[in-house]
């Protein structure tokens, strides 16, 4: 992991300008993604963002903080994850929900997001995004056409790196528990709302009753 200067001030800045949820949690939840460029991401992050309580830590956002500040944090694809993960884990402290819209590829990362979450007092829910083949080049033609035009900043990809890109994957293992979601269907994108959604309704109740049992439990030791 890198090293990098100014990181806890870097990490208090960003959280202080990040928009987050009036709503907190006791046992608050990070929810990460896995999936190939153009596979519905950040319209997986919108949705869920939209009706559940969630502040939206992402790779564009982070890059467009750090733009200013190059002069002494590199803008490279570790030194954004190490912020990310950072922020990450004083949100979760803090008692706000996040989802992290970008592709943790490496099965490596996501076990290290899993141990940093859980240290901060949070559970992580993982969801692999596995769009078909043809909505994603379909994607990627249409993200193409608006760079060529001048109407979005971006570089263009052709289909082999884009290939290459889902090739680099390293797929969940069963013991990762994902969640796996076409973020181009609005029934599949509806389930897994639905599942975390209920996922969130047990993380509190078992807060509650691990907080009351314990609550009887001193009250008969005393």
């Amino acid at each position: 992991m890198a090293e990098v200067e100014n990181l806890d001030l870097l990490v208090a800045d960003f959280i202080r300008i990040t928009p987050r949820p009036a709503k907190k949690s006791a046992r608050p939840v990070a929810i990460v993604l896995v999936g190939p460029p153009f596979s519905g991401k950040t319209k997986v992050t919108a949705d869920l963002a939209k009706t559940l309580p969630l502040a939206i830590v992402s790779e564009v956002s982070i890059g467009s903080y750090l733009a200013p500040k190059a002069t002494f944090f590199k803008r490279g694809t570790e030194e954004i994850f190490l912020l990310a993960t950072r922020a990450i884990a004083e949100l979760i402290k803090k008692g706000t929900s996040i989802i992290f819209d970008a592709s943790v590829k490496k099965r490596a990362d996501r076990n290290l997001l899993r141990d940093i979450v859980a240290k901060a007092g949070g559970t992580m829910v993982l969801i692999q995004l596995l769009p078909p083949e043809q909505d994603v080049y379909e994607k990627l033609k249409r993200a193409n056409n608006e760079i060529l035009r001048g109407d979005t900043k971006g570089f263009i990809m052709d289909k082999d790196l884009l290939s290459y890109e889902v090739h680099t994957i390293e797929n969940p293992g069963d013991d990762e528990r994902a969640l796996t979601c076409n973020a181009f269907n609005d029934l599949d994108r509806e389930k897994v709302r639905n599942q975390i959604q209920s996922l969130l309704e047990q993380i509190a109740f078992h807060h509650l009753l691990y907080r009351e049992v314990g609550r009887k439990f001193n009250n008969v030791s005393e």
